[in-house]
């Protein structure tokens, strides 16, 4: 791996840990020919971003989600190429946000107590951080890799992972997780992004087709 590439990587990672998500996509998405790159026929990009197409209404993903999804025009290219190089990036954006949840989940649960003690110290949650925090290095090494093999499988597989991880860090927050202007919503949106950039299987359609 060269050093530009990495230096990309680490870059779309910390920008949404201190940005967001939409503006990591953006710097995800930078230069790339979104017409030729995505492999089904909607792609998530962040709101307004420039690429010729018909809107999808997604609500969660207006306001101040600030990302779009756009279904493209038929017969246009294919770069595999491209697709394949989107992928790692998108993963270590979608790494990036997890982080920055996950130490949002852990002040929530630093604040809320039961029988006297932070919710944070019970044996379950402490292992479920733990893990997770765990986790989160293994997936970002696997990114790495797909830059010397972008193996579709192999970028299915990550991004599967990740999606579980962002279900993981959702149930931190018990109920609030699931109201629609939470920070944790952006884990669900992170989630549909990937789904249009990533084949489900490796080689098949993604599920927007």
């Amino acid at each position: 791996m060269t050093e530009p590439s990495r230096s990309v990587l680490d870059r779309c990672e910390e920008t949404a840990y201190d940005k967001g998500f939409a503006t990591a996509l953006a710097l995800v998405l930078r230069d790339v020919d979104i017409a030729a790159a995505a492999p089904g026929a909607v792609v998530g990009v962040p709101e307004g971003w420039p690429v010729a197409g018909e809107a999808v209404d997604v609500p969660l993903a207006t306001g101040w989600n600030s990302l779009a999804f756009v279904r493209l025009p038929k017969d246009r290219p294919a770069d595999a190429d491209a697709c394949a190089a989107v992928v790692p990036r998108l993963a270590r954006a979608r790494i990036g946000l997890l982080r920055r949840t996950l130490d949002e989940a852990v002040a929530h649960l630093s604040a809320r107590t039961s029988v006297g003690e932070p919710l944070l110290y019970k044996q379950l949650i402490l292992g479920s951080v733990a893990d997770t925090v765990t986790e989160l290095q293994t997936l970002r090494r696997h990114a790495d890799g797909l830059l010397l093999r972008p193996r579709p499988a192999s970028a299915a597989y990550l991004h599967a992972r990740i999606d579980r991880l962002d279900w993981r860090v959702c149930m931190l927050f018990g109920a609030s997780g699931y109201i629609t202007d939470h920070p944790a919503t952006a884990l669900y949106l992170s989630d549909l992004v990937a789904n249009t950039w990533v084949r489900a299987s490796g080689e098949g359609e993604t599920a927007w087709n």
